[in-house]
């Protein structure tokens, strides 16, 4: 394994204890309109628009299992939505071959609304959550809102992981 590999495995799983610490902590006592703000969702899909889907799908089981590991929810039901919606956002990313900051907004915003709903689907079918439908389409609608809005930030973070010449430091 050469020394850049090392790196880039190191960068993830700093970014992937930090997000979950965050979302854990942080997160958990913000809110709009009763809704708490998704970072590891957002780092997931901001993953796949970023990195690729191969990667993101990696990052988005990997930030989806070790919030599962937070939650009360069966273990493993966020890292497969995680994954499914990183993977997508990423092939769809590829599909359009848009670059533009405004794409990479929408699709992070409308892949963060989905796995919103992917994961309430996912888990109305393993009998673990069911809150109503107007409370589903809040959170997704207030959940891509957030997202969309820390999409620069978030993708700009996982270029500056996986670029091959990528400084110590996040350039401003």
């Amino acid at each position: 394994m050469t020394a850049g590999k090392v790196v880039v495995i190191g960068r993830c799983i700093g970014i992937v204890i930090v997000a979950v610490i965050l979302q854990v902590s942080v997160m958990s006592s913000l809110g709009v309109l009763g809704v708490r703000p998704e970072l590891t969702l957002l780092l997931a899909v901001a993953a796949g628009v970023a990195a690729g889907p191969d990667r993101g799908v990696v990052l988005g089981f990997s930030l989806g299992l070790t919030y599962d590991l937070f939650l009360q929810t069966p273990l493993g039901m966020t890292a497969l939505v995680y994954c499914v919606v990183a993977y997508s956002a990423g092939r769809l990313q590829l599909q359009m071959a848009a670059s533009r900051r405004s794409a990479r907004m929408l699709f992070v915003g409308i892949g963060s609304a989905l796995g919103v709903v992917a994961w309430v689907l996912v888990g109305r079918l393993l009998d673990a959550v069911g809150p109503p439908m107007t409370t589903i389409a809040r959170v997704a609608i207030v959940v891509g809102v957030f997202n969309a809005a820390g999409a620069l930030v978030a993708t700009r973070l996982w270029t500056w992981v996986f670029a091959p010449d990528a400084p110590t430091r996040i350039p401003t």
